[in-house]
């Protein structure tokens, strides 16, 4: 709670879009609270509402303002170290086409090696390989979760380890998928597969060849000066408003640790 209201108080100075609105915070009777701007639900969530699947147009528009909002987080000095699809969520009304990033309990300045949480269902498919390995926060790690992420959003059947708990299993299937990315990605757009050939060519990931390849995967789906968002057209997002949560730590099944 305490990380957590720190970044709220630090974002809402310096007035990211991308982060919830910190309205205040307190104790009452021994108990702190946090009190956010309203947020719609996140994208897990909103592809249900959606039947399931989201349009490449709105996958990519996902994509990048994750994106935008994650390279704001970097050069401030954090990293994020939970992007996953329930961390990410919608605004609600005239702010529908708003994309949120939210709960940021974990997240730590870059280099820090501060103790990981036990990665519950929702979280482990989502992991970058070197938090597996407990190794210090840096940028590449949230990018590959970022990854993991939009992946899922445009071939879900690409996220092989998606259902499974042992963490050294996911491990493991991460590591094999980025030994050959083109064999394991054939049902992907060119772009996505051009977004990941980026991982590979260094220890530090190029954030703008990375929104570059983004925006023109976007480009191809439709003409950016009349793009709307789908849930937007369909009222989805805005049928079911729910506040962002301080902690998206439950699940229904916990994951094995090593």
């Amino acid at each position: 709670m305490k990380r957590e209201l720190r970044m709220l108080t630090l974002l809402t100075k310096a007035r990211a879009s991308w982060a919830p609105l910190l309205i205040d915070s307190g104790t009452v009777c021994d108990m702190p609270f946090i009190v956010m701007g309203l947020l719609d639900m996140n994208i897990e969530k909103l592809r249900e509402m959606l039947g399931g699947k989201f349009r490449q147009s709105s996958a990519f528009y996902i994509a990048g303002e994750v994106l935008n909002g994650l390279q704001e987080l970097h050069n401030m000095g954090f990293v994020h170290r939970d992007v996953k699809p329930t961390n990410i969520c919608v605004g609600v009304g005239g702010m529908s086409p708003r994309v949120y990033i939210i709960d940021f309990g974990e997240t730590v300045r870059v280099g820090k090696k501060i103790r990981y949480g036990t990665p519950d269902a929702y979280t482990l498919p989502f992991w970058s390989v070197d938090f597996h390995r407990r190794r210090a926060a840096t940028e590449k790690s949230d990018l590959e979760s970022w990854f993991y992420t939009i992946t899922d959003l445009f071939v879900p059947s690409i996220v092989t380890w998606r259902d499974e708990l042992s963490e050294p299993d996911v491990e493991k299937a991460k590591t094999n998928f980025w030994t050959d990315i083109h064999s394991n990605m054939t049902q992907s757009p060119m772009a996505l597969i051009a977004v990941a050939e980026t991982f590979t060519q260094g220890k530090k990931v190029d954030t703008g060849r990375l929104k570059k390849y983004i925006r023109a995967g976007l480009e191809q789906c439709v003409n950016l000066k009349k793009f709307t968002p789908e849930w937007v057209k369909c009222g989805t997002a805005t049928a079911v408003a729910t506040p962002a949560p301080v902690r998206s730590r439950s699940a229904p099944r916990e994951a094995t640790a090593t």
